[in-house]
């Protein structure tokens, strides 16, 4: 069992770790089963945990007591939601299964630019994890928090299973720099809602380079005229511990991939 939103022990672990031990031994009787839940800033909802404890159970039943059915290769991801109703779950047999297919956006970059000055940068508290764990951050409506920014509408329902992938195309001024990414569901009223958020390092030299690195991974809907909106600072302080070194990038392209149902 593994939590989407446990940024210490992300659900790609589990499962980097399931495919080395099934490489070794293909009936190696695992499932995998990943929610919102299990760790701190989770919403541990209990409607989320009844049918994970109830899979537990059965799976020492099978092999200790030899009653109940035989619980492997099955993967399984339940939809992160916001109030009190339960996600949806989908299965598969393996990981890579429930995810159909990708989402490609795509935008450019133009004059947008971020800088890693000190302070509380806009969104920073707010977005906190440990400060506002336990349940999901919603901003009211307003001008996004970060510098640069971009928006991709959404014209039919989109379910994503698992970790969106991030391209830039930058350029950087500095020698040493953050690119601290979070992705919104933004609802009609304009309140937004955080998916997921990732971060990438940027170490050597000045001038223009691409990076590509993955979020964190969820299970969501964004819903038909909703929006995606894809947010850059390099200051995420508290989250992440601000660089030390000046800098400032210039975004000359993104892209944005998501594995989806």
């Amino acid at each position: 069992m593994q939590g989407w939103t446990d940024s210490l022990f992300p659900e790609a672990e589990a499962n980097a770790l399931v495919n080395k031990l099934k490489r070794a031994d293909a009936r190696w009787p695992v499932s995998v089963t990943v929610a919102d839940a299990g760790h701190g800033i989770a919403q541990n909802k209990a409607s989320d945990w009844q049918p994970i404890n109830a899979a537990a159970n059965t799976f020492p039943d099978h092999y200790l007591l030899g009653s109940g059915s035989r619980l492997a290769s099955t993967f399984s991801a339940r939809v992160t939601t916001c109030d009190t109703t339960v996600g949806a779950v989908y299965r598969a047999g393996s990981w890579a299964a429930l995810a159909r297919g990708r989402l490609h956006l795509a935008a450019a970059g133009g004059s947008q630019a971020t800088t890693s000055q000190p302070g509380d940068p806009p969104g920073g508290a707010a977005t906190d994890p440990i400060a506002n764990g336990g349940k999901c951050i919603t901003l009211q409506p307003g001008p996004p928090s970060a510098a640069a920014v971009w928006n991709f509408p959404v014209a039919g329902d989109v379910v994503l299973l698992g970790a969106p992938v991030v391209t830039f195309g930058l350029t950087l001024a500095g020698t040493d720099a953050e690119v601290n990414t979070r992705l919104w569901d933004v609802a009609p009223d304009g309140s937004r809602t955080l998916v997921t958020r990732g971060a990438f390092r940027l170490s050597g030299s000045s001038g223009a380079t691409s990076v590509a690195y993955p979020l964190w991974g969820n299970g969501w809907v964004f819903h038909a005229g909703h929006a995606i909106e894809l947010e850059a600072v390099q200051n995420d302080a508290p989250y992440l511990r601000a660089d030390n070194l000046a800098s400032a990038i210039t975004y000359d392209g993104v892209a944005l991939d998501l594995p989806v149902r």
